[in-house]
């Protein structure tokens, strides 16, 4: 492979689409795109996922001529058997380190976010979207300081398999569980309650998240962000309407 001068000028113009350096830096910047892109679908997360993989063979290949196929060998499999050691060492599901806190932390940085419905990350998000995100955000820093990779896992779950109000009210896949209070927001017994804890209508429309006492924080579709209000003060309709209240699993 000749990476420099005129053949390999021609070689981009006479074969663009299968040769690995511009299909790998393709394949890299539709993944940005996709990563970027606020709506968390089916088709987003496979186009993802196709990206990623499609960038990571033009690299391997392009990494593959340069250096000897043997030196290649021998470094994929020294890199497999590190990462496989990194993993024996650390995987634990015991370790959750400052995950509820950091939980809570990454709810209010998206305070003053666009709503959006569908979507899940600082561009846009919706009510079931923010304590999604906020939780997967959390998951993974979490894992990375106390290098326990069962949480990159959780994470990575969190993402894939998405969940709707409703859904979440229905405790799919066992991600929240029913604390067995009933009520309103406005009338909720703040003193049974921990900082990230859910706020679902019986309806399943909407989801509000108890911050601390006299604060609750949601993607609200009426003010069109991410507020938080205090119940009490605040004459939000979704505040008096009857709701159930939800704990992560994961904090049980």
């Amino acid at each position: 492979m000749n990476f420099c001068g005129k053949e390999y000028l021609l070689q981009l113009l006479r074969y663009p689409a299968l040769h690995p350096v511009p299909a790998a830096a393709g394949c890299f910047l539709l993944f940005l795109v996709l990563w970027l892109y606020p709506v968390n679908s089916f088709v987003t997360r496979g186009l993802l996922l196709l990206s990623l993989a499609g960038g990571a063979g033009g690299l391997l290949f392009i990494f593959r001529n340069v250096l000897k196929r043997k030196t290649f060998l021998l470094g994929a499999a020294a890199a497999g058997m590190i990462l496989s050691g990194i993993c024996l060492c650390f995987y634990s599901r015991s370790r959750l380190g400052n995950t509820e806190k950091y939980y809570v932390q990454e709810l209010r940085s998206y305070a003053g976010t666009s709503y959006l419905w569908g979507g899940e990350n600082a561009l846009g998000i919706d009510c079931s979207g923010l304590p999604r995100k906020a939780m997967r955000n959390a998951l993974f820093k979490s894992g990375a300081k106390t290098l326990n990779l069962h949480l990159w896992k959780l994470a990575f779950e969190n993402y894939l398999y998405d969940a709707s109000a409703k859904a979440l009210a229905e405790e799919t896949r066992n991600t929240l569980f029913c604390l067995g209070l009933k009520g309103s927001v406005a009338s909720a017994p703040e003193q049974q309650l921990r900082p990230g804890d859910l706020a679902v209508t019986c309806d399943g429309r909407h989801v509000m998240v108890f911050l601390a006492p006299g604060e609750w924080i949601s993607a609200d579709p009426g003010a069109g962000k991410v507020i938080i209000e205090n119940p009490v003060r605040s004459k939000n309709p979704w505040f008096s309407v009857p709701v159930r209240f939800y704990r992560f699993s994961l904090f049980k």
